[in-house]
């Protein structure tokens, strides 16, 4: 397929999916009762952040399936290894699990099951989107996301219908579940069948990439936290109505971060390929080329449209022009800078010395009054990470030479 049509094709999953999405939640608002939606948003936090390792391994193994032997890593030994790093993670899971239950004093429900039962399978889901996104089968992945998609949203369709809670559940771990079993049943078949016969196998183990396994876990842990801070912080500093309007804005910007999402998926198989050096620099011009576009439609035509967007999904709720503007920023900003820093990562290209001006900036929370100067300051601190891994980039040896 050319790939005008796989950009054609990839944009529609990424509008369907997330239009998908965001029917979901106000449904799920409406049918399940407070005490159950506040219990399941909790778990999901809880899964987000228990799934840091995955997301880590994931890349790892994106960039080790486009290094000089892919043939190491999709072998029937490998596998071995796999099912090992599988089952530790399993372990964490489950202890994480019950762990965050005691901390935040949450009833052990069926909705515990459906966590443990989403969670465990996540090191093979990440193993395996990683092998396929490798392969370049875009068509594929984005039929495979259209169904996660669906799987939300007809278990939120089903609340409407029976007043069963645990359909509502089953929104929220339905897709973190099915995935992984799509991405093995179509991935399996790029692995090696003769791989035993390698004479050149040897022992692979995730401690030999361990410092690049770090910094991937460092990545989707800051990827995570900066989703989710901002709301937290907002709960801490204004009252309920003014922490309403903002998780609402909120959660309606971050459909930037699925079409970014996109982006990622096409790109990061190049920019981790080191037999395509010649065409990196082409790749991250034109991905700086569609941040700054994403700038300019944030700030202009979404910004406007917003209010009249939220409204029909709860009706009364305004924001201010400011606050849309701030989080659409942090929103591109985060999803481009997430991209650009996994492509550091895999040139070994040192970026932690950035992370000290936002860590500053934080501080100014203490200072804050209203929602523009929060959302402003959030916007700020997400920015400069973008410009600081764009400074790394265009200081490297890459745009030297």
């Amino acid at each position: 397929m050319s790939k005008i049509k796989t950009a054609s094709f990839l944009g529609f999953v990424a509008i369907l999916t997330g239009l998908l999405n965001y029917i979901t939640h106000p449904i799920l608002i409406r049918y399940l009762s407070e005490g159950d939606y506040v219990q399941v948003g909790v778990y999901v936090s809880i899964i987000a952040i228990l799934s840091i390792p995955a997301s880590g391994f994931g890349s790892l193994m994106l960039e080790l399936f486009r290094s000089d032997k892919p043939e190491l890593f999709t072998s029937k030994n490998f596998q071995k290894e796999l099912w090992k790093y599988s089952f530790f993670y399993g372990i964490f899971s489950i202890f994480g699990v019950f762990l965050g239950i005691f901390f935040l004093d949450l009833p052990i429900s069926i909705m515990t099951f459906f966590v443990i039962i989403a969670l465990i399978p996540g090191i093979f889901g990440a193993y395996y989107y990683a092998l396929l996104q490798s392969r370049e089968v875009f068509f594929l992945i984005g039929w495979i996301l259209i169904a996660v998609a669906l799987a939300r949203f007809f278990p939120a369709i089903g609340v409407m219908a029976f007043s069963y809670n645990w359909l509502g559940m089953m929104a929220f771990v339905l897709p973190i579940s099915i995935s992984p079993i799509l991405y093995y049943f179509f991935g399996k078949k790029y692995i090696s069948e003769n791989s035993e016969k390698n004479n050149f196998y040897e022992k692979i183990t995730i401690l030999s990439q361990s410092n690049t396994f770090f910094w991937y876990m460092i990545l989707a842990g800051l990827y995570i936290l900066l989703q989710n801070i901002d709301v937290i912080f907002a709960k801490m500093i204004f009252a309920d109505a003014d922490v309403l309007v903002y998780m609402s804005v909120a959660v309606m910007v971050k459909f930037a971060l699925v079409l970014i999402g996109i982006f990622e998926t096409v790109s990061l198989p190049v920019l981790m390929d080191a037999s395509k050096k010649f065409l990196h620099k082409k790749y991250i011009k034109n991905l700086i080329l569609l941040s700054i576009l994403g700038f300019f439609v944030s700030c202009t035509i979404l910004s406007y449209i917003g209010n009249f967007t939220l409204n029909i999904i709860k009706p009364g709720l305004y924001a201010d022009y400011f606050v849309w503007a701030f989080l659409w920023v942090s929103s591109v900003s985060l999803g481009f800078f997430v991209i650009f820093a996994k492509f550091l990562i895999a040139q070994k290209i040192s970026w932690k010395n950035i992370l000290v001006l936002p860590i500053i900036l934080m501080f100014g929370f203490f200072w804050i009054h209203s929602l523009i100067e929060f959302s402003g300051l959030f916007a700020l601190i997400i920015f400069c990470l973008y410009c600081g891994v764009l400074y790394k980039i265009f200081s490297s040896k890459l745009f030297l030479e």
